[in-house]
């Protein structure tokens, strides 16, 4: 059993692998204050990775829990795998237990194995926790011949068996197939934590169902900018949601449609079809409800506003997503698709691309009547763009009949070399919507109209 930590001696959590973008953002963030929630004892955490932040908070009254509670949150402090001199200091105690989040693991087609969450910590370091429980958390539970396999490698190493975690995000889904740190494992030292890293483990994603589709509501796709350089909580944004069946996957995307339509039918006949195809449509709809339920951190900062061109227009853009001189904006119709009417410009250059978009040909006639002698005279398909694509979306602009534009902060992926060159790409991600197969839909609250909660709802 563990000990539980007093005044005289703090229970020491060491959290190996440490990165300064996730576990040192969150522990700065407020994440790990109430770690000591069961029993309140006296707790130290001490974080260690390459090139932390310096962290030193926490031991204060645990004043969320409410007053009734006695205790103090736990002191948190980072330690880089080079400062030697409090390293000494750590090989003074140790530790009582150790956390390695969601290490890096073999998986199949990898040209080289991953890095050990070891291989950067000092020999000191290594030896000291190699008696001490290590509790290895991660986003997929492990099949049952994978499980097998892991107890007879460690055998008596293996202090408790893979387990879900009841605090993870997904807690509630138990059928989840990916859940960050969903499910832990706990072995003792660190010859058993090596072994368990370099293992060949495969998730227990369940096979395609036989020659049956099941129906989905709704067929959608995502398309992300996603950059691991950024803290955890600024890497995803999401720019669009859509109708998967209206969306492009050819070339490398062609396997999703397949596998989609090898999978699921959609269920059209319903209510709620209908209803989730009207919120992909609308991005102003689909950021509030972002919003509105708690994950405005995936979308990107976004104003609404009057269709209409005004002297003031730009600074009001600059003024609502904080950006300046080269800051990149980007320009959406709040009911187009397919990139329709998107302009990305800079924030020096707004006020004329505004003046552009929102004031029409003054003689709307004039200006119709010449491109029809261009095509008329010249090419049947010469529509004026001159191989432009401004002046493409100018024409999406000024024939939106919508009241409203919006107008976001750009937002990138982590460059991806082609052929010698950075691209800044965009992940696109399908999905399927389905009623939850494993319990009956919730009956309306008091008021509300009958339809699907969203614990009804799966992934």
């Amino acid at each position: 059993p563990l000990r539980r930590g007093d005044g005289e001696k703090p229970f020491v959590i060491w959290v190996i692998g440490a990165e300064d973008q996730v576990e040192a953002q969150l522990a700065e963030d407020g994440y790990f204050d109430d770690a000591n929630f069961i029993d309140q004892a006296p707790t130290q955490i001490v974080m260690i990775g390459s090139n932390l932040r310096p962290l030193c908070r926490g031991g204060g009254p645990l004043a969320s829990l409410g007053a009734d509670i006695c205790g103090a949150s736990p002191v948190i402090r980072s330690a880089g795998v080079n400062e030697w001199l409090f390293m000494n200091k750590l090989l003074g105690s140790v530790p009582d237990l150790v956390v390695a989040f969601m290490p890096d693991v073999p998986e199949l087609g990898d040209a080289a194995p991953p890095k050990s969450p070891l291989a950067e910590l000092p020999d000191g370091v290594v030896a000291a926790i190699e008696g001490t429980p290590i509790v290895i958390t991660s986003r997929q539970g492990l099949n049952e011949n994978n499980a097998m396999a892991l107890r007879c490698k460690l055998r008596d190493q293996i202090l408790l068996p893979q387990t879900r975690s009841p605090f993870s995000a997904k807690a509630g889904r138990p059928q989840a197939a990916l859940d960050d740190n969903g499910w832990f494992y706990v072995v003792r030292g660190a010859g058993a934590l090596a072994k368990a890293t370099m293992m060949e483990l495969h998730p227990a994603i369940g096979p395609p169902p036989g020659n049956s589709r099941l129906p989905a509501l709704f067929w959608g796709i995502l398309d992300i900018k996603y950059d691991v350089s950024k803290p955890v909580f600024d890497r995803v944004k999401v720019l669009e949601t859509g109708n998967g069946r209206t969306s492009k996957f050819s070339g490398d995307g062609a396997a999703i449609l397949k596998r989609f339509r090898e999978r699921y039918t959609n269920d059209e006949d319903s209510a709620d079809f209908h209803m989730y195809k009207v919120v992909s449509a609308d991005k102003k709809l689909t950021h509030d409800l972002f919003e509105r339920t708690g994950f405005e951190h995936l979308v990107p900062k976004q104003v609404c506003l009057p269709r209409k061109y005004s002297k003031t227009l730009a600074k009001t853009i600059h003024d609502a997503l904080n950006v300046r001189g080269n800051d990149l904006i980007v320009l959406k119709l709040c009911n187009r698709s397919r990139a329709a009417g998107v302009l990305v410009t800079s924030a020096a250059e707004l006020d004329k691309v505004l003046h552009d978009i929102l004031i029409p040909p003054s003689d709307v006639d004039a200006w119709c009547q010449e491109h029809v002698a261009r095509m008329r005279d010249g090419h049947p398909v010469d529509f004026g763009f001159g191989g432009c694509a401004f002046e493409e979306q100018k024409r999406h602009w000024w024939s939106n009949e919508s009241p409203v534009f919006l107008a976001e902060q750009c937002c990138s992926s982590v460059p991806t070399i082609v052929d010698g060159a950075s691209y800044d790409g965009t992940l696109r991600v399908a999905f399927a919507l389905r009623r939850r197969a494993d319990q009956p839909p919730s009956p309306p609250a008091q008021g509300d109209e009958p339809g699907l909660a969203s614990h009804d709802l799966e992934i």
